[in-house]
């Protein structure tokens, strides 16, 4: 069945000033907040300092059922799920992982030698990290790059093939380094397992158990243009640097140039009813890693109790985090980790249950609050081809005001069978391909004011631009107006509301107008508030541009 097209919104209650994150109090109480020219999202409270009929809605992301990267290589076993995507020059580019099978055989095809993949068994197989480019970032190209001799002759779009035998495997995600020299401007970090395999439980229960035993290390690459790749060394990370529990998944790495840093989000596995927790780490070589990391998101105990209390799952953890710094706006980091929850019954395999996508925010990348309880992008109806569980690529592609986002959504459960089969490798678990889903420049989290009418002011802010834009949408029917105040809420002459030109419709960027003028450059540097009257409204940003 094709993927479910879907729009969600989750309304969440705004309960009166909450600090969200570090240095927020001291700013409400003293120094303003320095604005500049940047654009500020209303994904949590920090730009919230009063309201009154407010309530952060979370926005799903529409999924287009598109069929962005399919199996249709030789060498294509199937289409994995740790994907990543960017945009560098005009060009976008995606790497992502495939896998063939140890026991695929050699066919001649006019004259080519290919790799052909038997459609039978758990793939314990290679894993390869494959590149792809597009225009628009919905017809995608796999280039024949030569780069790798997986194929004879090299035509194929293999750029790292990451798996050996034995089980020895790496999972992780490119970054374009910014930062770097010429020859080291693409990185690609990862996690080097070798699991402790339990042979007759994957063999009895159709999927291999991870033993918390494993070894595991962190490995980088580096690359002049992500297609010829070569390793920096055996290890830049230990990853038991937390004693018996191991790092797995695919980590995320990225160059912060708010702290001039790299910065790691690692997942490692520490039993029990939350297994998986996201850690951080930094450096500033990417070559010598904080040790050990520290904590920065996973369950609460109150969270994992709510979960367990409805007797079908034992509690819940974050699988993976797609972990990214929001390109378009300042200060705010975006994580969108697959829940996974963990089914109670004996009956089950170990390990098995569903997974859909969160949504986690943070204005420094340390400090993470989840929006709201429901999913960022749900599954699909039951027996869908994201029905079972749905994992992010990282990344995001913007073309004009859209946002597109990738996934790869599977029927089944992890580590379980769709439902209403018999325990075993889930059907179309060969089929799986990466899709996208979209949204709107900025539109993960809006301040909504129903018909009634609400009004929110921010807290003192300064700021460097000439005009105040704001992405907003009244639909037909509603309505928004803006004020500026001094530092002491008093009206600032001639930017009240009853100056305000009336907002009415959808805008991802209008400019704010008071009986006509726009210039707001007599304020510049001046602490002010602004003040947003809306009626049947959702703002989602503002921005004091040039």
């Amino acid at each position: 069945m094709p993927l479910g097209l879907r729009f969600c919104v989750v309304l969440m209650s705004l309960v009166p000033v909450v600090c969200l994150d570090r240095g927020l109090s001291r700013s409400r109480e003293s120094d303003p907040l320095d604005v500049g020219f940047e654009k500020q999202l209303f994904v949590d409270q920090r730009f919230i300092e009063t309201s009154r009929g407010i309530k952060l809605s979370l926005h799903c992301p529409r999924k287009t059922g598109e069929k962005t990267i399919v199996r249709d290589r030789p060498w294509e076993g199937y289409i994995g799920e740790w994907h990543n995507v960017a945009e560098h020059e005009g060009r976008y580019q995606m790497w992502y992982e495939a896998w063939s099978d140890y026991e695929a055989v050699v066919e001649v095809r006019d004259g080519v030698e290919y790799l052909v993949t038997p459609r039978k068994g758990v793939p314990r197989a290679r894993r390869m990290l494959c590149y792809a480019t597009s225009r628009n970032g919905i017809q995608w190209e796999k280039p024949e790059l030569g780069a790798v001799d997986y194929i004879r002759p090299r035509r194929n779009n293999v750029v790292l093939p990451t798996g050996e035998a034995g089980g020895r495997e790496v999972l992780g995600h490119v970054f374009i380094d910014p930062s770097a020299p010429p020859g080291e401007r693409y990185k690609f970090f990862g996690s080097d397992d070798i699991h402790v395999l339990d042979g007759k439980t994957a063999r009895e229960k159709g999927y291999v158990d991870h033993a918390v035993d494993s070894v595991s290390e962190c490995v980088g690459y580096v690359s002049p243009d992500g297609i010829h790749w070569r390793m920096i060394g055996a290890s830049v990370m230990d990853g038991r640097v937390l004693g018996r529990y191991v790092l797995d998944g695919p980590p995320v790495a990225f160059w912060d140039d708010r702290i001039g840093q790299y910065v790691a989000i690692l997942r490692f596995n520490l039993g029990g009813p939350a297994t998986r927790k996201i850690y951080r780490a930094t450096t500033g070589d990417f070559r010598s890693w904080t040790s050990p990391p520290e904590l920065v998101h996973a369950p609460t105990e109150e969270e994992i109790r709510r979960v367990a209390a409805g007797g079908v799952f034992s509690g819940f953890d974050y699988y993976n985090t797609s972990t990214l710094r929001y390109p378009y706006a300042a200060k705010v980091y975006l994580m969108f980790p697959s829940t996974f929850y963990h089914y109670a019954s004996p009956a089950l395999p170990r390990h098995a249950g569903p997974l859909d996508v969160t949504l986690a925010v943070s204005r420094d990348g340390i400090e993470w609050r989840r929006v709201g309880t429901e999913p960022f992008i749900p599954l699909g109806l039951s027996g869908s081809d994201d029905g079972g569980a749905i994992y992010v690529a990282r990344g995001l592609v913007r073309t004009g005001d859209e946002l597109s986002l990738y996934y790869t959504g599977h029927p089944g459960t992890h580590g379980g069978p769709v439902q209403g089969t018999a325990p075993g490798l889930e059907p179309g678990y060969f089929d799986a391909y990466a899709t996208r889903a979209v949204l709107r420049l900025d539109g993960f989290v809006s301040a909504d004011a129903g018909p009634d009418g609400g009004e929110l002011t921010t807290p003192v802010v300064t700021f460097a631009g000439t005009r105040l834009e704001l992405n907003v949408d009244t639909s037909a029917g509603g309505v928004a107006r803006v004020e500026l105040l001094d530092r002491s809420g008093r009206r600032v002459p001639g930017f009240s509301i009853e100056d305000c030109d009336p907002i009415n419709g959808n805008f991802i960027r209008h400019s704010v107008s008071w009986k006509g003028n726009t210039d707001v450059s007599a304020l510049r540097a001046q602490p002010i508030r602004a003040r947003f009257v809306m009626q049947d409204a959702r703002l989602y940003a503002f921005q004091f541009a040039r």
